[in-house]
C-alpha cells in the first residue's frame, strides 16, 4: 500500500523528475522517465535562450516541454491530494 500524501508531496516538489511516478509504480514506469526527458529538454531550451537570446527559434520549441512537465506534476499533486 502506497501513501497518497507522500505521493502528492513528491509530485509537488520533485514532480519534474517523475519522483511521484517512480514511487507509485516502479523505476520501469515510462511516464516517469518522460518527465525527466521533458524537463531536461526544456532546461536545454532555457539555457539556449539565456545564451543566444530570445530570437532562437529552437529554444521556443524546447521550452514548452518544461512548462508541460511542471503542469502535469502540479496536476498530479492536486489529484493525489484530493483523491
Amino acid at each position: 500500500m502506497k501513501n497518497k500524501t507522500l505521493a502528492a508531496y513528491l509530485a509537488l516538489f520533485l514532480g519534474l523528475f517523475g519522483a511521484h511516478r517512480f514511487y507509485l509504480k516502479d523505476w520501469r514506469d515510462l511516464w516517469g522517465w518522460l518527465h525527466i526527458v521533458a524537463t531536461a529538454i526544456g532546461l536545454v531550451g532555457m539555457r539556449r535562450t539565456w545564451a543566444l537570446g530570445q530570437d532562437d527559434p529552437l529554444a521556443w520549441l524546447l521550452m514548452p516541454l518544461l512548462g508541460l512537465s511542471i503542469f502535469f506534476a502540479c496536476l498530479a499533486a492536486m489529484i493525489y491530494g484530493l483523491a
